[in-house]
């Protein structure tokens, strides 16, 4: 945690350390995002693009959603009931 009264040599020793966690959690982020993209695509056939913009802003509690629920989905519209 950087605080107020950390040096910037403190600050920036802090920030190095943080990037490689914040790079992996957003792999992680995109990764289900491609395969949420895949599923949908192999159930429902080719997804709108304004769709699959949507899921790819879709934040990791969205996504989490989705992909609990994706094999009750009647359609690629019930996604967007998660992404609101």
């Amino acid at each position: 945690m950087i605080f107020i009264e950390d040096s910037p040599e403190e600050v920036l020793e802090k920030t190095k350390k943080a990037e490689p966690a914040i790079a992996k959690a957003e792999g992680k982020l995109e990764g289900k995002t491609d395969l949420l993209i895949k599923q949908l695509s192999r159930k429902f056939g080719l997804l709108p693009v304004d769709l699959r913009k949507k899921i790819s802003e879709a934040d990791q509690y969205q996504l989490d959603l989705i992909a609990e629920s994706i094999f009750d989905f009647k359609s690629a519209d019930d996604t967007l009931k998660y992404l609101q």
